[in-house]
């Protein structure tokens, strides 16, 4: 029966697989070894001070990402100094901007005839009486029920 390379070479190496496990083995507990202490060092750091808590801060968040974090304070400070430029103060105090609705109401009036008269088929818009003032609900329903 023929063997494939593969079959031959895992027969010729077998005895080194022992001693491939044995070195495996070590070499695992080394690093879990060294990242339990790393692991108690920054648990140690993080609850003795503050300036624990600021380091373990900057290694985690900042540290990885120094060029993402610089960026997005560049676009803040862009930000900051356009609107900063652009803001300007009006010669007109609030006073003089404000307009009364009945002012408004009247130059709407006013744009309202001006466009009839332009388009020539309507008539110019009269100015309508005020409506009669608004009475309470129960009034308008009494009068209703009598009826």
């Amino acid at each position: 029966m023929s063997q494939t390379p593969r079959e031959i070479l895992l027969d010729r190496h077998r005895e080194a697989e022992s001693k491939l496990d044995a070195i495996r083995v070590d070499v695992v507990s080394t690093i879990a070894r060294a990242d339990g202490e790393a692991i108690d060092r920054e648990a140690g750091a993080t609850g003795r001070s503050i300036g624990g808590v600021a380091r373990l801060l900057w290694d985690q968040l900042f540290r990885p990402c120094r060029q993402v974090w610089g960026g997005l304070a560049g676009v803040w400070l862009a930000i900051l100094i356009l609107n900063a430029a652009s803001y300007e103060e009006s010669d007109m105090s609030r006073a003089d901007a404000e307009i009364s609705i009945e002012e408004s109401m009247d130059g709407m009036r006013a744009r309202r005839q001006l466009l009839a008269e332009l388009s020539g088929g309507a008539e110019p818009l009269e100015k309508k009486a005020r409506p009669a003032a608004i009475r309470p609900r129960g009034e308008t329903r009494r009068e209703t029920s009598n009826v």
